[in-house]
């Protein structure tokens, strides 16, 4: 008989800086717009060329999304970097 297979917890990433601070707010900016464009995460996935799991763990936060991403997002839906990025931008269709 061989002996279960014992997988390793998931553990989330610590974060340093200012990261973990803007995360949640960059991560409601992406949502918003998305919805202003009727778009979702597999619209994201396949801009990124990612598999949707990947859009999702970088939604809940398990995985930072990189400055290239958020460009490429903002590209694809038409809004400038700031309003992924800046509180001062509000997203608007």
């Amino acid at each position: 008989m061989t002996a279960p297979r014992v997988h390793p917890p998931k553990v989330r990433r610590v974060e340093s800086g200012l990261y973990p601070l803007v995360a949640p707010r960059i991560r409601t900016r992406i949502r918003t717009a998305l919805a202003a464009a009727d778009r979702d995460q597999k619209d994201v996935a396949a801009w990124l060329g990612f598999h949707p799991s990947q859009v999702t763990k970088r939604m809940h936060g398990d995985i930072e999304w990189r400055l290239s991403e958020l460009i490429t997002i903002a590209k694809h839906l038409r809004v400038p970097i700031s309003a992924l990025l800046d509180d001062s931008e509000a997203v608007s269709r």
